[in-house]
């Protein structure tokens, strides 16, 4: 969105927050050449939001760590061991919040009324100039449906995402991103003592503060039970956070065990009947539910992550065919996505991680 010159003179006077929709998208590149590998090349980045960053098509660092914009929390990132030599890539997927959330403030002061929500900002290495103030280009993207709710008070909007209309490869060195506008510099003011407000500049992310934390340790974790497969009828109708709750479940003639599902199935249903599974993964992670599948192009996956079932702390424990359900206090308080594939082989993978214990998809 536009910088809003009037924006510092409306926070002045105790208004003025811009109300652009909330639940944004957006992808940036920085395209560079290298000579020769480097082993340490660190960056340091951040954004208003969060980031998935990928470094030649490999996701290297997800961030910010929960902060406040007054005192953002920015990562150093060491993307030497991705470089090679020749052309290289650095691509940014930003979600921009625009409300806040357990984990996440929205920027305050003056920022917002100029600038409004959503920014990214990184820095270095310096041998590399891959600062945000020159050489990047960014758009925002529908891939992600935007009007979606949210799961509940505290959590985010329902992650939808459409793969088919993401651009294809767009984190590798080779896409062509020629038809992508620069990215716009953030800034506002400057001059003499004569210019408004004695020269006074406006500029997100003023105080920067590195994050301390060790990155997290990832990797795969299988599940350790298969609970049950069943048909769903399908009811198109139903609100996106209500459906993997309320369809009704039929038993199928699905033969399917774990090893199956892990090693890779395929699941034929009928007109009007979705399969529907639960995985068990024996307890609860701090966890990027993911799934890889071969599609022709349009099937929907859906996926509900939770850390409980219930009944499973009353006598006699949660029945067998249980299945997550809202929690009465919290509202929707399982994490839902859906995914729409796009054709040939592919792989989903939520944005927001989950505490999880029990997949149903």
């Amino acid at each position: 969105q536009p910088v809003d010159p009037a924006g510092p003179f409306r926070a002045m006077q105790g208004g003025g927050k811009r109300t652009e929709k909330p639940n944004r998208w957006a992808l940036f590149r920085r395209v560079f050449d290298v000579e020769a590998a480097h082993k340490n090349a660190i960056l340091k980045i951040t954004c208003d939001g969060k980031y998935h960053l990928f470094v030649n098509g490999v996701r290297a660092s997800v961030g910010p760590a929960r902060c406040s914009p007054l005192f953002q929390r920015y990562d150093e990132v060491d993307i030497g061991p991705h470089l090679k030599p020749g052309r290289n890539v650095l691509a940014v997927l930003v979600h921009v919040y625009g409300v806040d959330t357990a984990w996440h403030e929205t920027v305050k002061g003056m920022w917002q009324p100029t600038f409004g929500d959503g920014a990214l900002w990184v820095s270095g290495p310096e041998t590399l100039g891959l600062d945000t103030a020159k050489g990047w280009r960014g758009i925002e993207t529908d891939a992600w449906s935007q009007d979606v709710p949210r799961a509940n008070h505290a959590l985010d909007f329902i992650e939808v995402l459409d793969a088919r209309k993401l651009p294809e490869g767009w984190t590798a060195p080779e896409f062509d991103d020629a038809a992508w506008p620069d990215a716009q510099i953030l800034t506002w003011g400057g001059g003499g003592p004569e210019a408004n407000f004695g020269g006074m500049t406006i500029q997100p992310f003023t105080t920067l503060v590195r994050n301390e934390l060790p990155p997290m340790w990832e990797g795969p974790i299988q599940p350790k039970r298969l609970l049950w497969i069943k048909h769903a009828l399908s009811d198109p109708s139903l609100p996106l956070i209500d459906r993997l709750y309320t369809e009704t479940l039929v038993d199928g003639e699905f033969k399917i065990r774990l090893e199956d599902v892990v090693d890779g199935v395929t699941l034929r249903t009928g007109p009007g009947k979705d399969a529907m599974l639960l995985l068990d993964f024996g307890q609860i992670h701090a966890a990027y539910p993911w799934v890889e599948l071969d599609a022709q192009g349009g099937e929907t996956i859906e996926l509900a992550a939770s850390e409980t079932l219930p009944g499973e702390w009353v006598a006699g424990g949660a029945k067998a065919d249980a299945r997550i359900r809202r929690a009465p206090v919290l509202g929707n308080d399982a994490h839902l996505a859906r995914y729409i594939a796009k054709p040939g082989a592919q792989r989903f993978q939520r944005f927001e991680w989950a505490a999880l214990r029990y997949l149903q998809v």
